[in-house]
Protein backbone atom coordinates (compact mmCIF):
# COMPACT_ATOMS: atom_id res chain seq x y z
CA UNK A 1 0.00 0.00 0.00
CA UNK A 2 2.69 2.66 0.78
CA UNK A 3 4.28 1.73 -3.01
CA UNK A 4 0.48 2.55 -4.39
CA UNK A 5 0.39 5.59 -1.96
CA UNK A 6 3.61 7.07 -3.30
CA UNK A 7 3.02 6.01 -6.59
CA UNK A 8 0.07 8.44 -6.80
CA UNK A 9 1.93 10.99 -5.06
CA UNK A 10 3.85 10.68 -7.67
CA UNK A 11 1.87 10.66 -10.89
CA UNK A 12 0.12 14.08 -8.94
CA UNK A 13 2.89 15.88 -9.10
CA UNK A 14 3.92 15.17 -12.52
CA UNK A 15 0.60 16.44 -13.47
CA UNK A 16 1.01 19.13 -11.86
CA UNK A 17 4.37 19.56 -13.23
CA UNK A 18 3.48 19.00 -16.95
CA UNK A 19 0.30 20.74 -17.18
CA UNK A 20 0.38 24.28 -15.70
CA UNK A 21 -2.17 26.34 -16.71
CA UNK A 22 -4.72 23.46 -17.94
CA UNK A 23 -7.56 23.07 -15.51
CA UNK A 24 -8.89 19.91 -16.10
CA UNK A 25 -5.37 18.25 -15.44
CA UNK A 26 -5.20 20.48 -12.57
CA UNK A 27 -8.63 18.92 -10.99
CA UNK A 28 -6.98 15.75 -11.68
CA UNK A 29 -4.23 15.89 -9.68
CA UNK A 30 -5.87 17.28 -7.08
CA UNK A 31 -8.25 13.87 -7.47
CA UNK A 32 -5.02 11.93 -7.11
CA UNK A 33 -3.16 13.33 -4.66
CA UNK A 34 -6.41 12.84 -2.52
CA UNK A 35 -6.96 9.64 -3.23
CA UNK A 36 -3.01 9.01 -2.24
CA UNK A 37 -3.48 11.15 0.93
CA UNK A 38 -6.29 9.71 2.35
CA UNK A 39 -5.17 6.55 3.74
CA UNK A 40 -1.61 7.93 4.60
CA UNK A 41 -1.95 8.80 8.61
CA UNK A 42 -4.08 5.82 9.07
CA UNK A 43 -0.73 3.56 7.47
CA UNK A 44 1.53 5.71 9.53
CA UNK A 45 -0.17 5.45 11.99
CA UNK A 46 -0.74 1.60 12.16
CA UNK A 47 2.83 0.65 10.84
CA UNK A 48 4.41 2.82 14.11
CA UNK A 49 1.71 0.87 16.29
CA UNK A 50 3.06 -2.15 15.12
CA UNK A 51 6.60 -1.31 15.08
CA UNK A 52 6.34 0.10 18.35
CA UNK A 53 4.58 -3.27 19.89
CA UNK A 54 3.86 -2.49 23.78
CA UNK A 55 4.99 1.34 23.62
CA UNK A 56 2.37 2.25 21.05
CA UNK A 57 1.35 5.11 22.99
CA UNK A 58 5.00 6.53 22.85
CA UNK A 59 5.29 5.81 19.00
CA UNK A 60 1.48 7.61 18.11
CA UNK A 61 3.19 10.63 20.10
CA UNK A 62 6.28 10.54 18.00
CA UNK A 63 3.56 10.39 14.87
CA UNK A 64 2.28 13.37 15.78
CA UNK A 65 5.44 15.24 16.49
CA UNK A 66 6.70 13.67 13.28
CA UNK A 67 3.49 15.60 11.39
CA UNK A 68 4.14 19.11 12.53
CA UNK A 69 7.55 19.21 11.94
CA UNK A 70 6.88 17.95 8.33
CA UNK A 71 4.19 20.76 8.17
CA UNK A 72 6.95 23.29 9.86
CA UNK A 73 9.33 22.01 7.15
CA UNK A 74 7.37 22.10 4.38
CA UNK A 75 6.06 25.84 4.96
CA UNK A 76 9.69 26.97 5.17
CA UNK A 77 11.00 24.59 2.32
CA UNK A 78 7.92 26.09 0.11
CA UNK A 79 7.96 29.65 1.31
CA UNK A 80 11.58 29.33 0.30
CA UNK A 81 10.98 27.67 -2.97
CA UNK A 82 8.35 30.46 -3.73
CA UNK A 83 10.50 32.79 -3.22
CA UNK A 84 13.21 31.69 -5.46
CA UNK A 85 11.39 29.77 -8.70
CA UNK A 86 8.28 30.79 -7.91
CA UNK A 87 4.93 27.86 -8.03
CA UNK A 88 6.44 25.77 -11.10
CA UNK A 89 8.95 25.16 -8.24
CA UNK A 90 6.66 23.30 -6.15
CA UNK A 91 5.77 19.99 -7.91
CA UNK A 92 9.46 19.34 -8.97
CA UNK A 93 10.64 19.30 -5.30
CA UNK A 94 7.89 17.00 -4.91
CA UNK A 95 8.96 14.54 -6.91
CA UNK A 96 12.50 14.79 -5.79
CA UNK A 97 11.04 13.98 -2.28
CA UNK A 98 9.01 11.28 -3.31
CA UNK A 99 11.89 9.82 -5.06
CA UNK A 100 13.47 10.19 -1.57
CA UNK A 101 10.93 8.44 -0.40
CA UNK A 102 10.75 5.58 -2.85
CA UNK A 103 14.19 4.96 -1.82
CA UNK A 104 13.67 4.64 1.63
CA UNK A 105 10.46 2.49 1.07
CA UNK A 106 12.66 0.18 -1.25
CA UNK A 107 15.01 -0.14 1.74
CA UNK A 108 12.99 -0.45 4.56
CA UNK A 109 11.00 -3.47 3.21
CA UNK A 110 14.05 -5.83 2.76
Amino acid sequence: MTFVSIGLFLAAALLLAVATGAPLAIYAAALIWGLAFGGAATQFQTASARAAGPAADVAQAMIVTAWNIAIFGGAVAGGAILDTVGAGGLPWAGIVLLLGATGSAVWMRR
